[in-house]
């Protein structure tokens, strides 16, 4: 690539700028980090779309990750976050001030201080987030960390005033310094609202009304009604946007090392694999499912089922109940179904050297918590 070229991407691509971060932190976007220097003030040529940023601090020992995911688009190419030492997080700029530093990046001012996206993990990345979607992030993220705009709003801060000034506006300070004191508890609530994830609820058992103990026994044992509930419910009957929250969950908890994310994925993937029915019925979920099953255990340490927080291997029995219900049945797309199945058995037995078919092929999957639904 030649300058011409390169100048040219740069104002095609994405470009994240952050300031003031403390020295030495781990700073990571998608599946690279880096521990950064005095210099660094942010990525650029990223590729537009999806991308989740996380980072841990040294005076922590880097034992918390914190991250957030942002979405680069030929309107919004260009982000500005700065670091806030009260909260230890980055935070959003208002418009004129962002405004301030889009420019000096356009005239190339803050070029050398800003990192090159590695273009060479893209495609890797790509793989396990292009099903989180504006829906996705909308559903799952809905509160903005806009603690600059917040912080301006609630800071009750008054200016200092005369003498004179002071007793003619003295009714009107106390006002606003009781809204200032009422703000504190509100501004505490946003803070801890916006590291909320708004995860979908999973319900693992049903009860309907007026059918037999075979009949619920089988709609329990077979998920395919409780999966439709909740795409109505949760997914307005979008399958893509269930799919993303797969993803979302995955990559919060491979690369954000957030538990309860960890949870929800297993949760979510346990049920779209017991869905019998549903593989006759909706093939094209399936297909689409696999691929982004597969790219998730591909990215997935090798040590991932001797670690204590997998060693019940509920992966294991989720592919061998997935090539269950996608092999055994006379259904559309069969041959493509089989074949994206026995990809998903061949890594398994590539990377984590384990059989699907052992011994234990008919045990159940087994589900610590218990959600119900109505029908």
């Amino acid at each position: 690539m030649n300058q011409e070229e390169a100048n040219l991407k740069i104002h095609q691509l994405g470009v994240l700028i952050l300031l003031e971060l403390p020295e030495k932190i781990q700073f990571g976007i998608d599946n690279s980090q880096w521990t950064i220097g005095k210099r660094f003030q942010g990525v650029k040529l990223i590729p537009l779309g999806t991308h989740y940023v996380h980072y841990s601090l040294a005076s922590e020992n880097h034992q918390y990750k914190l991250g957030f995911f942002c979405t680069f688009t030929t309107e919004n190419r260009i982000i500005v976050k700065r670091w806030n030492q009260e909260y230890d997080d980055l935070i959003d700029l208002d418009n004129e001030e962002a405004e301030s530093y889009r420019h000096s990046f356009r005239i190339f001012d803050l070029d050398c201080y800003l990192g090159v996206y590695p273009s060479n993990t893209y495609q890797t990345w790509a793989k396990v987030s292009n099903y989180i979607s504006k829906k996705v992030l909308d559903k799952l993220d809905p509160i903005q960390r806009k603690l600059y705009a917040l912080e301006k709003e609630y800071n009750g801060e008054i200016q200092q005033e005369s003498d004179d000034d002071q007793s003619e506006n003295s009714e009107q300070v106390r006002r606003e310094q009781a809204k200032a004191q009422q703000n504190v508890g509100q501004k505490e609530d946003f803070n801890i609202m916006a590291g909320t994830i708004y995860y979908s609820d999973v319900a693992t058992k049903c009860y309907k009304h007026k059918v037999s103990g075979q009949q619920l026994t089988q709609i329990n044992f077979d998920k395919s009604e409780i999966f439709l509930q909740m795409l109505k419910k949760e997914y307005f009957d979008d399958y893509n946007i269930f799919i993303g929250e797969i993803q979302y969950s995955f990559v919060k908890f491979l690369l954000g090392e957030h538990y309860d994310s960890f949870e929800q994925w297993k949760k979510l993937i346990i049920l779209i694999t017991s869905c019998d029915q549903l593989v006759k019925s909706n093939p094209e979920i399936f297909i689409d499912f696999i691929p982004v099953f597969y790219e998730q255990l591909a990215q997935i340490p090798q040590d991932f089922f001797i670690d204590p927080l997998s060693r019940n291997n509920f992966v294991k029995s989720c592919i061998k109940n997935l090539i269950e219900i996608c092999c055994d049945n006379e259904i559309g797309q069969q041959r493509k179904l089989t074949n994206r199945c026995m990809k998903l058995q061949e890594l398994l037995n590539k990377h984590f050297i384990q059989e699907v078919d052992d011994d234990d092929q008919d045990n159940p999957v087994v589900v610590d918590d218990f959600n119900f639904i109505q029908i």
